[in-house]
C-alpha cells in the first residue's frame, strides 16, 4: 500500500502542492494507529489489514508532500546535503521509535510485576502467562496511542498556514535565461 500511495501522493503533491497531501497523510497514519491501538487478542485478520493499510496509505501521501516542502525551501547547490540529512532524519526516527515502543511495552508488563521477556510469545509450543499476553498488549495499544498522538500534532501542526518563504537567491531559469525573483515555497509553506 505505502509504495502505491507514495507514487500517487508524488503525483497529487505536483498537482496541488505539498499542504494539503501533507495534513490528509498524517490524519489517515493518524486513524491507522488508533485503529491499531484498539487491537486485542481476538481482532481479525480484515482489523489489521484494514488499520495497516490507512497507516501506509497515510504515510505514502506524507512522505512525498515532507519531501516537496522541505526541498522548496533549499538553494539548488544544497539538495544533496539537504537529502542526506532527511535521510539521517527518517532512520534516527525509525529507531527512536521502535526504542520508544520497546520502552512502553517493557514498562506495562513490569508494571505488572512480569519480567518482561517475551519470547515465550514466539514459541509457538510454550504456554505464556495470560497477564504477560494481557500486559503486552496493553503496552501496544498505549505505544500506538503515543504515535497516534504525535500524528495528530504534527497533522495539527502542518494545518498552521505560514507566510511564503522566498529564498535568499534568485533562481535563474535556465530554460529561457532570465531571473525569477522572490519565488515561494511550493504549497505557501
Amino acid at each position: 500500500v505505502y509504495k502505491r500511495q507514495g507514487i500517487i501522493g508524488g503525483r497529487t503533491t505536483d498537482w496541488i502542492g505539498p499542504r494539503i497531501p501533507s495534513i490528509v497523510g498524517l490524519m489517515l497514519a493518524c486513524i491507522g494507529l488508533v485503529a491499531l491501538s484498539r487491537l486485542n487478542q481476538e481482532s481479525s485478520l480484515a482489523h489489521v489489514g484494514l488499520a495497516t493499510g490507512a497507516l501506509g496509505m497515510g504515510m505514502g501521501l506524507f512522505g512525498p508532500a515532507n519531501s516537496t516542502s522541505i526541498m522548496g525551501v533549499v538553494e539548488r547547490e544544497r539538495y544533496g546535503l539537504v537529502t542526506a540529512f532527511i535521510n539521517l532524519l527518517r532512520n534516527l526516527g525509525q529507531v527512536t521509535g521502535t526504542a520508544g515502543a520497546t520502552l512502553v511495552v517493557t514498562l506495562a508488563i513490569t508494571g505488572n510485576g512480569i519480567e518482561a521477556d517475551i519470547g515465550v510469545l514466539r514459541d509457538e509450543t510454550a504456554v505464556a502467562s495470560p497477564l504477560l499476553i494481557t500486559s503486552f498488549m496493553d503496552g501496544l495499544r498505549m505505544s500506538y496511542m503515543v504515535g497516534a498522538c504525535l500524528t495528530a500534532f504534527a497533522a495539527f501542526v502542518s494545518s498552521i498556514p505560514g507566510k511564503p518563504r522566498i529564498r535568499q537567491q534568485s533562481l535563474t531559469d535556465s530554460r529561457k535565461g532570465f531571473e525569477v525573483e522572490g519565488e515561494s515555497t511550493p504549497g505557501g509553506l
